[in-house]
Protein backbone atom coordinates (compact mmCIF):
# COMPACT_ATOMS: atom_id res chain seq x y z
CA UNK A 1 0.00 0.00 0.00
CA UNK A 2 1.45 3.36 -1.02
CA UNK A 3 1.93 6.12 1.53
CA UNK A 4 0.80 9.71 1.41
CA UNK A 5 3.70 11.94 2.42
CA UNK A 6 3.21 14.98 4.65
CA UNK A 7 5.77 17.77 4.51
CA UNK A 8 4.37 19.71 7.43
CA UNK A 9 1.16 20.09 9.36
CA UNK A 10 0.19 23.62 10.25
CA UNK A 11 -3.04 25.39 11.05
CA UNK A 12 -5.30 26.24 13.96
CA UNK A 13 -6.57 23.64 16.38
CA UNK A 14 -10.25 22.79 16.20
CA UNK A 15 -12.10 23.19 19.48
CA UNK A 16 -15.02 20.90 20.20
CA UNK A 17 -17.71 21.42 22.79
CA UNK A 18 -17.90 19.13 25.79
CA UNK A 19 -19.54 15.76 25.18
CA UNK A 20 -21.74 13.75 27.50
CA UNK A 21 -20.61 10.40 28.90
CA UNK A 22 -22.98 8.69 26.46
CA UNK A 23 -21.29 10.50 23.61
CA UNK A 24 -17.80 9.59 24.82
CA UNK A 25 -18.75 5.92 25.11
CA UNK A 26 -20.20 6.00 21.59
CA UNK A 27 -17.04 7.63 20.24
CA UNK A 28 -15.05 4.83 21.89
CA UNK A 29 -17.13 2.21 20.05
CA UNK A 30 -17.09 3.87 16.66
CA UNK A 31 -13.38 4.72 16.88
CA UNK A 32 -12.36 1.07 17.31
CA UNK A 33 -14.61 -0.17 14.52
CA UNK A 34 -14.15 2.66 12.05
CA UNK A 35 -10.38 2.91 12.32
CA UNK A 36 -10.02 -0.83 11.85
CA UNK A 37 -12.23 -0.82 8.79
CA UNK A 38 -10.65 2.22 7.19
CA UNK A 39 -7.19 0.72 7.65
CA UNK A 40 -8.41 -2.24 5.61
CA UNK A 41 -9.84 0.08 2.97
CA UNK A 42 -6.67 2.10 2.56
CA UNK A 43 -7.54 5.36 4.32
CA UNK A 44 -3.99 5.48 5.61
CA UNK A 45 -0.87 7.50 5.88
CA UNK A 46 -1.69 11.16 6.47
CA UNK A 47 -2.72 13.11 9.50
CA UNK A 48 -5.57 15.57 9.63
CA UNK A 49 -4.54 18.75 7.86
CA UNK A 50 -5.97 22.17 8.49
CA UNK A 51 -4.89 25.61 7.38
CA UNK A 52 -3.39 25.48 3.88
CA UNK A 53 -3.10 22.14 2.08
CA UNK A 54 -1.73 21.21 -1.33
CA UNK A 55 -2.62 17.90 -2.98
CA UNK A 56 0.32 17.51 -5.34
CA UNK A 57 0.75 15.59 -8.61
CA UNK A 58 -2.74 14.13 -8.71
CA UNK A 59 -5.11 13.33 -11.58
CA UNK A 60 -8.05 15.70 -11.18
CA UNK A 61 -11.41 14.42 -12.45
CA UNK A 62 -14.16 17.03 -12.70
CA UNK A 63 -17.25 15.20 -14.04
CA UNK A 64 -19.37 18.26 -14.77
CA UNK A 65 -16.81 19.85 -17.07
CA UNK A 66 -15.48 16.57 -18.52
CA UNK A 67 -12.09 17.74 -17.27
CA UNK A 68 -9.32 15.27 -16.52
CA UNK A 69 -6.05 16.92 -15.56
CA UNK A 70 -2.99 14.74 -15.01
CA UNK A 71 -0.15 15.74 -12.69
CA UNK A 72 -2.04 18.71 -11.36
CA UNK A 73 -2.09 20.18 -7.87
CA UNK A 74 -5.01 21.51 -5.85
CA UNK A 75 -4.62 24.22 -3.21
CA UNK A 76 -7.08 24.25 -0.29
CA UNK A 77 -7.26 27.08 2.22
CA UNK A 78 -9.87 28.87 4.33
CA UNK A 79 -12.32 26.04 3.67
CA UNK A 80 -12.26 26.49 -0.09
CA UNK A 81 -10.47 25.41 -3.23
CA UNK A 82 -8.09 28.24 -4.02
CA UNK A 83 -6.24 27.00 -7.10
CA UNK A 84 -6.22 24.02 -9.48
CA UNK A 85 -3.56 23.05 -12.02
CA UNK A 86 0.11 23.93 -12.02
CA UNK A 87 0.43 26.10 -8.93
CA UNK A 88 3.01 27.72 -6.68
CA UNK A 89 2.96 25.95 -3.32
CA UNK A 90 2.83 28.19 -0.23
CA UNK A 91 5.80 27.60 2.06
CA UNK A 92 3.71 26.74 5.13
CA UNK A 93 1.33 24.36 3.36
CA UNK A 94 0.69 20.76 4.26
CA UNK A 95 1.58 18.75 1.15
CA UNK A 96 -0.19 15.50 0.30
CA UNK A 97 1.44 13.43 -2.43
CA UNK A 98 -1.26 12.44 -4.91
CA UNK A 99 1.03 10.52 -7.24
CA UNK A 100 -0.84 7.68 -8.90
CA UNK A 101 -4.10 8.78 -7.33
CA UNK A 102 -7.29 10.44 -8.53
CA UNK A 103 -9.18 13.40 -7.09
CA UNK A 104 -12.95 13.81 -7.51
CA UNK A 105 -15.41 16.29 -6.01
CA UNK A 106 -17.04 15.32 -2.74
CA UNK A 107 -20.00 13.02 -3.43
CA UNK A 108 -23.64 13.76 -2.59
CA UNK A 109 -26.14 11.05 -1.73
CA UNK A 110 -29.39 12.44 -3.12
CA UNK A 111 -31.75 10.17 -1.20
CA UNK A 112 -31.20 9.45 2.49
CA UNK A 113 -33.28 9.57 5.65
CA UNK A 114 -31.69 11.13 8.74
CA UNK A 115 -34.36 9.61 10.92
CA UNK A 116 -32.32 7.66 13.47
CA UNK A 117 -31.19 8.98 16.83
CA UNK A 118 -27.71 7.89 15.72
CA UNK A 119 -27.35 8.91 12.09
CA UNK A 120 -23.57 8.27 12.06
CA UNK A 121 -22.89 11.44 10.07
CA UNK A 122 -19.12 10.94 10.14
CA UNK A 123 -19.45 7.68 8.23
CA UNK A 124 -20.70 9.61 5.23
CA UNK A 125 -17.47 11.59 5.23
CA UNK A 126 -15.28 8.55 5.71
CA UNK A 127 -16.72 7.01 2.54
CA UNK A 128 -16.33 10.21 0.52
CA UNK A 129 -19.90 11.51 0.80
CA UNK A 130 -19.68 15.15 1.84
CA UNK A 131 -23.32 16.09 1.22
CA UNK A 132 -26.76 14.45 1.42
CA UNK A 133 -30.40 15.23 0.60
CA UNK A 134 -32.59 14.14 3.52
CA UNK A 135 -35.88 12.91 2.07
CA UNK A 136 -38.00 12.97 5.20
CA UNK A 137 -37.28 13.00 8.94
CA UNK A 138 -37.85 15.02 12.08
CA UNK A 139 -37.08 18.60 11.10
CA UNK A 140 -36.38 19.53 14.70
CA UNK A 141 -33.77 16.80 15.09
CA UNK A 142 -32.14 17.29 11.70
CA UNK A 143 -31.94 21.03 12.28
CA UNK A 144 -30.14 20.37 15.55
CA UNK A 145 -27.79 17.98 13.75
CA UNK A 146 -27.05 20.53 11.02
CA UNK A 147 -26.35 23.19 13.63
CA UNK A 148 -23.99 20.84 15.47
CA UNK A 149 -22.11 20.03 12.26
CA UNK A 150 -21.76 23.70 11.39
CA UNK A 151 -20.59 24.53 14.93
CA UNK A 152 -18.00 21.74 14.95
CA UNK A 153 -19.70 19.67 17.64
CA UNK A 154 -19.91 16.68 15.28
CA UNK A 155 -18.39 15.88 11.90
CA UNK A 156 -20.86 15.26 9.13
CA UNK A 157 -21.98 16.13 5.62
CA UNK A 158 -23.67 19.23 4.33
CA UNK A 159 -27.34 18.50 3.82
CA UNK A 160 -30.70 19.70 2.62
CA UNK A 161 -33.85 18.42 4.28
CA UNK A 162 -37.57 18.28 3.62
CA UNK A 163 -38.48 17.76 7.25
CA UNK A 164 -41.78 15.85 7.46
CA UNK A 165 -43.23 14.31 4.36
CA UNK A 166 -46.67 15.09 2.96
CA UNK A 167 -49.11 12.27 2.24
CA UNK A 168 -52.80 11.46 2.13
CA UNK A 169 -52.72 9.40 5.30
CA UNK A 170 -50.50 8.65 8.26
CA UNK A 171 -47.50 6.50 7.44
CA UNK A 172 -46.56 3.13 8.89
CA UNK A 173 -43.04 4.18 9.94
CA UNK A 174 -42.90 5.95 13.30
CA UNK A 175 -39.51 7.42 12.41
CA UNK A 176 -40.99 9.47 9.58
CA UNK A 177 -43.36 12.29 10.54
CA UNK A 178 -46.12 12.90 8.00
CA UNK A 179 -48.27 15.97 7.40
CA UNK A 180 -51.69 14.71 6.36
CA UNK A 181 -53.06 16.21 3.15
CA UNK A 182 -56.34 14.46 2.38
CA UNK A 183 -57.96 17.65 1.07
CA UNK A 184 -56.69 20.57 -1.02
CA UNK A 185 -56.92 22.83 2.03
CA UNK A 186 -54.78 20.46 4.09
CA UNK A 187 -52.30 20.20 1.23
CA UNK A 188 -51.88 23.97 1.04
CA UNK A 189 -51.50 24.15 4.80
CA UNK A 190 -48.89 21.39 4.74
CA UNK A 191 -46.79 23.33 2.25
CA UNK A 192 -47.18 26.46 4.36
CA UNK A 193 -46.03 24.53 7.43
CA UNK A 194 -42.99 23.07 5.64
CA UNK A 195 -42.09 26.51 4.31
CA UNK A 196 -42.52 28.23 7.67
CA UNK A 197 -40.37 25.74 9.52
CA UNK A 198 -37.53 26.48 7.07
CA UNK A 199 -37.31 23.21 5.16
CA UNK A 200 -35.44 23.21 1.85
CA UNK A 201 -38.11 21.45 -0.22
CA UNK A 202 -41.38 19.52 -0.01
CA UNK A 203 -41.33 15.71 0.03
CA UNK A 204 -44.46 14.06 -1.35
CA UNK A 205 -45.43 10.42 -0.83
CA UNK A 206 -47.59 7.87 -2.62
CA UNK A 207 -51.02 8.04 -0.98
CA UNK A 208 -51.92 11.67 -1.65
CA UNK A 209 -54.96 12.02 -3.93
CA UNK A 210 -54.97 13.99 -7.18
CA UNK A 211 -56.79 17.14 -6.01
CA UNK A 212 -54.65 17.62 -2.89
CA UNK A 213 -51.55 16.97 -5.01
CA UNK A 214 -52.58 19.68 -7.48
CA UNK A 215 -53.15 22.10 -4.59
CA UNK A 216 -49.79 21.17 -3.09
CA UNK A 217 -47.97 21.81 -6.34
CA UNK A 218 -49.71 25.16 -6.79
CA UNK A 219 -48.87 26.35 -3.26
CA UNK A 220 -45.27 25.13 -3.57
CA UNK A 221 -44.89 27.22 -6.74
CA UNK A 222 -46.15 30.25 -4.83
CA UNK A 223 -43.48 29.70 -2.19
CA UNK A 224 -40.92 28.79 -4.88
CA UNK A 225 -40.24 25.53 -3.10
CA UNK A 226 -39.29 22.46 -5.15
CA UNK A 227 -41.37 19.32 -4.69
CA UNK A 228 -39.61 15.95 -4.79
CA UNK A 229 -40.64 12.44 -3.94
CA UNK A 230 -42.74 9.50 -5.05
CA UNK A 231 -45.10 9.51 -7.97
CA UNK A 232 -48.47 9.48 -6.16
CA UNK A 233 -50.60 6.47 -7.08
CA UNK A 234 -53.48 8.67 -8.27
CA UNK A 235 -51.30 10.98 -10.38
CA UNK A 236 -50.31 10.21 -13.97
CA UNK A 237 -46.58 10.31 -14.64
CA UNK A 238 -47.22 12.71 -17.51
CA UNK A 239 -49.06 15.10 -15.18
CA UNK A 240 -46.31 15.07 -12.54
CA UNK A 241 -43.82 15.91 -15.28
CA UNK A 242 -46.01 18.66 -16.74
CA UNK A 243 -46.40 20.15 -13.25
CA UNK A 244 -42.61 19.94 -12.91
CA UNK A 245 -42.25 17.83 -9.81
CA UNK A 246 -38.55 18.47 -9.35
CA UNK A 247 -37.52 14.85 -8.91
CA UNK A 248 -39.29 11.50 -9.00
CA UNK A 249 -37.88 8.85 -6.69
CA UNK A 250 -37.73 5.07 -6.87
CA UNK A 251 -39.80 4.27 -10.04
CA UNK A 252 -42.80 3.48 -7.81
CA UNK A 253 -45.88 3.07 -9.99
CA UNK A 254 -43.94 3.04 -13.24
CA UNK A 255 -43.75 -0.75 -13.45
CA UNK A 256 -47.27 -1.00 -14.88
CA UNK A 257 -46.63 1.47 -17.74
CA UNK A 258 -45.70 0.37 -21.23
CA UNK A 259 -42.29 1.03 -22.71
CA UNK A 260 -43.79 3.34 -25.33
CA UNK A 261 -45.54 5.44 -22.71
CA UNK A 262 -42.49 5.55 -20.46
CA UNK A 263 -40.12 6.59 -23.22
CA UNK A 264 -42.48 9.38 -24.28
CA UNK A 265 -42.81 10.57 -20.68
CA UNK A 266 -39.04 10.40 -20.16
CA UNK A 267 -38.53 12.54 -23.26
CA UNK A 268 -40.90 15.10 -21.74
CA UNK A 269 -39.04 14.93 -18.43
CA UNK A 270 -35.74 15.63 -20.16
CA UNK A 271 -37.26 18.64 -21.92
CA UNK A 272 -38.79 20.06 -18.73
CA UNK A 273 -35.85 19.38 -16.41
CA UNK A 274 -37.56 16.80 -14.18
CA UNK A 275 -34.93 14.53 -12.61
CA UNK A 276 -35.18 10.89 -11.58
CA UNK A 277 -33.48 9.11 -8.69
CA UNK A 278 -33.64 5.36 -9.45
CA UNK A 279 -32.32 4.17 -6.03
CA UNK A 280 -31.36 0.84 -7.59
CA UNK A 281 -29.63 -0.22 -4.38
CA UNK A 282 -32.95 0.15 -2.53
CA UNK A 283 -34.78 -1.94 -5.11
CA UNK A 284 -32.07 -4.59 -4.98
CA UNK A 285 -32.43 -4.79 -1.19
CA UNK A 286 -36.23 -4.87 -1.06
CA UNK A 287 -36.42 -7.46 -3.84
CA UNK A 288 -33.95 -9.61 -1.88
CA UNK A 289 -31.42 -9.80 -4.68
CA UNK A 290 -28.02 -10.94 -3.44
CA UNK A 291 -29.06 -11.58 0.15
CA UNK A 292 -25.93 -13.61 0.99
CA UNK A 293 -23.72 -10.74 -0.08
CA UNK A 294 -25.98 -8.30 1.76
CA UNK A 295 -25.73 -9.93 5.18
CA UNK A 296 -22.02 -10.75 4.83
CA UNK A 297 -21.00 -7.15 4.05
CA UNK A 298 -18.13 -6.41 6.47
CA UNK A 299 -19.04 -2.72 6.49
CA UNK A 300 -22.14 -3.57 8.53
CA UNK A 301 -19.81 -3.88 11.51
CA UNK A 302 -19.75 -0.09 11.53
CA UNK A 303 -23.45 0.11 12.37
CA UNK A 304 -24.33 0.00 16.09
CA UNK A 305 -26.12 -3.13 17.23
CA UNK A 306 -29.11 -1.17 18.53
CA UNK A 307 -29.75 0.16 15.02
CA UNK A 308 -29.53 -3.32 13.49
CA UNK A 309 -31.64 -5.21 16.01
CA UNK A 310 -34.91 -4.71 14.12
CA UNK A 311 -33.54 -5.22 10.63
CA UNK A 312 -34.67 -8.81 10.20
CA UNK A 313 -32.92 -11.51 8.22
CA UNK A 314 -33.02 -11.23 4.39
CA UNK A 315 -31.77 -14.78 3.98
CA UNK A 316 -34.70 -16.13 5.98
CA UNK A 317 -37.08 -13.81 4.11
CA UNK A 318 -35.83 -15.21 0.81
CA UNK A 319 -36.10 -18.78 2.05
CA UNK A 320 -39.72 -18.17 3.10
CA UNK A 321 -40.67 -16.25 -0.04
CA UNK A 322 -43.22 -17.75 -2.41
CA UNK A 323 -42.20 -19.32 -5.68
CA UNK A 324 -44.01 -16.50 -7.47
CA UNK A 325 -41.94 -13.84 -5.67
CA UNK A 326 -38.71 -15.69 -6.36
CA UNK A 327 -39.58 -15.83 -10.04
CA UNK A 328 -40.74 -12.23 -10.39
CA UNK A 329 -38.26 -10.40 -8.14
CA UNK A 330 -35.26 -10.75 -10.50
CA UNK A 331 -37.48 -9.75 -13.43
CA UNK A 332 -38.70 -6.67 -11.58
CA UNK A 333 -35.17 -5.59 -10.68
CA UNK A 334 -34.10 -6.12 -14.28
CA UNK A 335 -36.99 -3.87 -15.35
CA UNK A 336 -35.79 -1.11 -12.99
CA UNK A 337 -32.38 -1.33 -14.61
CA UNK A 338 -34.02 -1.22 -18.02
CA UNK A 339 -35.96 1.92 -17.07
CA UNK A 340 -32.68 3.49 -15.97
CA UNK A 341 -31.30 2.86 -19.45
CA UNK A 342 -34.41 4.44 -20.98
CA UNK A 343 -33.92 7.50 -18.81
CA UNK A 344 -30.37 7.80 -20.09
CA UNK A 345 -31.46 7.35 -23.70
CA UNK A 346 -34.01 10.15 -23.28
CA UNK A 347 -31.44 12.51 -21.82
CA UNK A 348 -33.03 12.68 -18.36
CA UNK A 349 -30.72 13.81 -15.57
CA UNK A 350 -30.23 10.85 -13.22
CA UNK A 351 -29.40 11.57 -9.59
CA UNK A 352 -27.57 9.07 -7.37
CA UNK A 353 -29.39 8.14 -4.17
CA UNK A 354 -29.20 5.13 -1.88
CA UNK A 355 -32.15 5.46 0.55
CA UNK A 356 -29.67 5.18 3.41
CA UNK A 357 -31.46 4.94 6.72
CA UNK A 358 -33.21 1.76 5.64
CA UNK A 359 -32.06 -1.66 6.91
CA UNK A 360 -28.77 -2.94 5.51
CA UNK A 361 -27.55 0.48 4.45
CA UNK A 362 -24.24 2.03 5.49
CA UNK A 363 -23.93 5.83 5.42
CA UNK A 364 -21.67 6.78 2.53
CA UNK A 365 -20.84 3.23 1.51
CA UNK A 366 -24.34 2.64 0.13
CA UNK A 367 -23.91 5.61 -2.22
CA UNK A 368 -20.72 4.00 -3.53
CA UNK A 369 -22.79 0.86 -4.17
CA UNK A 370 -25.45 2.89 -5.98
CA UNK A 371 -22.86 4.33 -8.36
CA UNK A 372 -21.72 0.82 -9.21
CA UNK A 373 -25.30 -0.30 -9.85
CA UNK A 374 -26.00 2.70 -12.07
CA UNK A 375 -23.03 1.77 -14.24
CA UNK A 376 -24.17 -1.85 -14.33
CA UNK A 377 -27.54 -0.53 -15.56
CA UNK A 378 -25.95 1.28 -18.48
CA UNK A 379 -24.56 4.64 -17.36
CA UNK A 380 -20.93 5.43 -17.99
CA UNK A 381 -18.78 5.99 -14.91
CA UNK A 382 -18.65 9.69 -15.78
CA UNK A 383 -22.46 9.90 -15.98
CA UNK A 384 -22.86 8.12 -12.65
CA UNK A 385 -20.35 10.46 -11.00
CA UNK A 386 -22.19 13.49 -12.37
CA UNK A 387 -25.36 12.29 -10.61
CA UNK A 388 -23.52 12.51 -7.29
CA UNK A 389 -21.47 15.65 -8.00
CA UNK A 390 -22.18 18.32 -10.60
CA UNK A 391 -25.79 17.35 -11.35
CA UNK A 392 -26.57 17.02 -7.65
CA UNK A 393 -25.20 20.52 -7.07
CA UNK A 394 -27.13 21.91 -10.03
CA UNK A 395 -30.36 20.30 -8.87
CA UNK A 396 -29.85 21.71 -5.36
CA UNK A 397 -29.03 25.14 -6.85
CA UNK A 398 -25.68 24.96 -5.09
CA UNK A 399 -23.39 24.73 -8.12
CA UNK A 400 -21.54 27.82 -6.91
CA UNK A 401 -20.48 25.92 -3.79
CA UNK A 402 -20.28 22.20 -4.54
CA UNK A 403 -20.03 19.57 -7.25
CA UNK A 404 -16.82 20.58 -8.98
CA UNK A 405 -13.10 21.02 -8.41
CA UNK A 406 -12.67 24.69 -9.21
CA UNK A 407 -11.38 27.80 -7.43
CA UNK A 408 -13.88 29.38 -5.07
CA UNK A 409 -15.88 26.24 -4.35
CA UNK A 410 -16.07 24.53 -0.95
CA UNK A 411 -13.02 22.39 -0.25
CA UNK A 412 -14.79 19.02 -0.48
CA UNK A 413 -12.75 16.52 -2.50
CA UNK A 414 -12.09 12.79 -2.35
CA UNK A 415 -8.73 11.16 -3.09
CA UNK A 416 -9.02 7.70 -4.63
CA UNK A 417 -6.44 4.94 -5.08
CA UNK A 418 -7.83 3.97 -8.49
CA UNK A 419 -9.31 5.63 -11.55
CA UNK A 420 -13.13 5.71 -11.25
CA UNK A 421 -13.49 6.38 -14.97
CA UNK A 422 -11.78 3.08 -15.74
CA UNK A 423 -13.73 1.20 -13.05
CA UNK A 424 -16.48 2.91 -11.06
CA UNK A 425 -15.77 0.42 -8.26
CA UNK A 426 -12.69 2.49 -7.51
CA UNK A 427 -14.92 4.98 -5.69
CA UNK A 428 -14.69 2.45 -2.86
CA UNK A 429 -10.89 2.87 -2.72
CA UNK A 430 -10.86 6.04 -0.67
CA UNK A 431 -7.34 7.20 0.19
CA UNK A 432 -8.41 10.42 1.87
CA UNK A 433 -11.21 12.94 2.19
CA UNK A 434 -11.07 16.71 2.35
CA UNK A 435 -14.12 18.27 3.93
CA UNK A 436 -14.52 22.03 4.16
CA UNK A 437 -10.86 22.30 3.25
CA UNK A 438 -9.61 20.01 6.02
CA UNK A 439 -8.05 16.74 4.87
CA UNK A 440 -8.15 13.48 6.77
CA UNK A 441 -6.47 10.10 6.72
CA UNK A 442 -5.75 7.33 9.21
CA UNK A 443 -3.71 9.49 11.57
CA UNK A 444 -6.43 12.11 11.63
CA UNK A 445 -9.45 9.84 11.49
CA UNK A 446 -10.46 10.65 15.06
CA UNK A 447 -11.57 13.95 13.62
CA UNK A 448 -14.30 11.92 11.95
CA UNK A 449 -15.72 10.65 15.22
CA UNK A 450 -18.92 12.06 16.55
CA UNK A 451 -21.42 11.83 19.32
CA UNK A 452 -24.90 10.50 18.73
CA UNK A 453 -27.05 13.01 16.87
CA UNK A 454 -27.86 15.81 19.32
CA UNK A 455 -31.31 16.16 20.72
CA UNK A 456 -32.98 19.46 19.90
Amino acid sequence: MATLFIRSVNGPKRHYKAWTLEAILFVDWIAVNLIGYLMLCGLTGFAASEGTTVIRNVTVIDPGSNLVGAHWSVLLSAGKIQAVGVIAEPLNATVIDGSGRFLIPGLWDMHVHLWNSKNLPALYLAFGVTGVRDMGSSFERTTALRRSIEDGVVAGPHFLTSGPGVDGRKGDDARLPILIASTPEQARQAVDDVHDMGADFVKVFTQIELEPYLALMERARQWRMPVSGHLPAKVRLEDAIELKQASIEHFFGLERLTETRLRKAFNAAAASGVRFTPTLSMHKRTLLQGVDEMVADPRLQLIPADLKKDWGDPQKDWAKASADFKEKAPQTYAHYREMTRWLKASGVTILAGSDTGDPFTIPGASLQDELVLLVEAGLTPLEALRGATSEAARFNKLEGMFGSIAPGLTGDVVLLEGDPLADIGNVRKVAGVCWRGRCYGKDGILRFQQSPSPSP
